[in-house]
């Protein structure tokens, strides 16, 4: 609702009221979206964190592998990948970042490897 009219500053107040965790999961998860849609990764990675530690889901710990990424954070990211991929080894989010941190990491490898079982599970994603 707040970035349909475009309104920043409310935009910036929820991201505010989350980080000091005074929002509910729902508002967190959309703090976050707002946050990563600004480009502020860093904010991200705590709200992210904020999320894991109220739902420890391969989403939310797919979402902390992005911002951390964002943030040229790798060994992070990928520990944070992993985590995601120990909850659901089929979670093509979690699957896309561990192949692009392993990419980024110069590990071709594993990137294919997680790219592949991506288009294993939906073909139509690349």
């Amino acid at each position: 609702q707040l970035t349909k009219d475009g309104d920043m500053a409310s935009a910036q107040t929820l991201i505010n009221l989350a980080l000091k965790e005074q929002e509910t999961e729902p508002a967190l998860r959309e703090a976050l979206r707002l946050a990563v849609t600004m480009q502020n990764f860093e904010t991200g990675v705590k709200l992210a964190k904020q999320l894991v530690r109220w739902v420890d889901t391969a989403e939310n710990n797919s979402d902390l592998a992005y911002c951390l990424y964002r943030c040229e954070r790798l060994q992070d990211a990928q520990s944070a990948a992993d985590d995601a991929l120990k909850l659901d080894s089929n979670c093509e989010n979690a699957l896309l970042n561990r192949g692009i941190i392993a990419n980024a990491q110069g590990d071709a490898v594993t990137a294919q490897r997680c790219f592949e079982k991506v288009t294993d599970i939906d073909p139509h994603n690349f």
